[in-house]
């Protein structure tokens, strides 16, 4: 379920959904800024929730930001796509969400 402007309101109701997936989601314009406010203000509204997922904004520069946090799945788009070589940048971060997590 993304949370791309899901209000609190509308949150304690979609938490009825035990098996979903929540996705804290910072819209792509930002470009990765707000990236550590966003996931401490989502994670603490996700509390009681099994499975969250990140999207947007997930830079080489954040990697270790989200592997610290209880992020159980990584959503990196344009960080690969638009990247100069894709298939290197998705090496890459692959590398660096598997280090230290092995």
């Amino acid at each position: 379920i993304d949370l791309l402007e899901v209000d609190d309101t509308r949150l304690t109701k979609l938490k009825r959904f035990k098996d979903a997936i929540f996705a804290i989601h910072l819209p792509s314009d930002e470009r990765g800024v707000g990236l550590n406010q966003l996931m401490e203000r989502s994670l603490s509204r996700l509390s009681g929730v099994d499975k969250i997922a990140i999207a947007g904004g997930v830079t080489m520069e954040s990697i270790e930001l989200v592997k610290r946090s209880r992020i159980d799945i990584v959503i990196i788009g344009s960080a690969i796509t638009k990247a100069k070589d894709p298939k290197m940048a998705a090496r890459s971060f692959a590398q660096a969400i598997k280090e230290n997590n092995e």
